[in-house]
């Protein structure tokens, strides 16, 4: 991904630069300066562009096709951001860049937003090699997950609403270990970001991830249920 970067704001472009040392695939050039921006818009494209507030309307101008423009700035008031979105931005961020925040819009660019069904199916296979072969105790942790999980999720619904962070996250953490327990390995990785997401500064997607993994999860309980169905059924008989 080739990414240009311009923010004045010295604590960003170090907090990018630091991110950008784990993330082989990204391509970063980097512009301090109107001047600078303006040329490297003019020679180059560039599949996502970070840029300081200040530098936005030399970008709305410079740059055609589907380039993705992340704003990064001090607005506070939710008018001002709406208006900054509806100008030709597709994201903002609030200062100082932070990596947790980026990953979700990078991850919110690129995920399909339709559901993918294998995504949701449990590895009852791990379940099986962790419980080694205890069909009780691997019964147990499948009823534990979807006790969890419906709860976690019924408090996060409650929490949307009131747009309580703290309580989202504390639910997303209480669910990564019956997550994980289940073999659910993209789930948890929306889970990790969900909670991420809670101790910084929200992406304008994040909500949008939240209601995905909603929806994933309650189809993976629906999985699980059917799992334990079939236990108890032939214990029955």
């Amino acid at each position: 991904m080739k990414i240009l970067y311009a923010d004045t704001d010295h604590v960003s472009q170090v907090n990018f630069l630091n991110a950008l040392k784990g993330q082989s695939e990204w391509s970063a050039k980097y512009a301090m300066a109107a001047p600078a921006m303006c040329n490297a818009l003019s020679n180059e494209e560039f599949d996502l562009i970070v840029c300081g507030l200040e530098f936005v309307p030399n970008v709305l101008n410079a740059v055609r096709g589907k380039t993705t423009i992340v704003a990064i700035g001090d607005l506070e008031n939710s008018t001002e951001i709406d208006n900054i979105l509806n100008g030709g931005v597709s994201h903002f961020m609030k200062h100082p860049f932070n990596a947790a925040t980026f990953q979700s819009i990078l991850s919110g660019i690129s995920r399909d937003t339709t559901i993918n069904e294998s995504d949701t199916l449990p590895d009852f296979e791990y379940l099986d090699r962790i419980t080694k072969g205890r069909t009780a105790l691997k019964l147990d942790l499948m009823e534990i997950f979807v006790t969890v999980v419906n709860e976690e999720m019924e408090n996060i619904e409650k929490a949307i609403p009131q747009k309580d962070l703290d309580a989202i996250g504390k639910s997303a953490h209480r669910m990564k270990s019956n997550v994980r327990m289940m073999g659910l390995h993209t789930i948890m990785q929306l889970v990790d970001t969900i909670e991420d997401q809670t101790k910084a500064n929200p992406a304008a997607e994040f909500y949008d991830v939240l209601n995905d993994t909603s929806e994933m999860l309650k189809c993976a309980v629906n999985q699980v249920s059917q799992e334990i169905r079939k236990y108890k059924t032939v214990e029955a008989s």
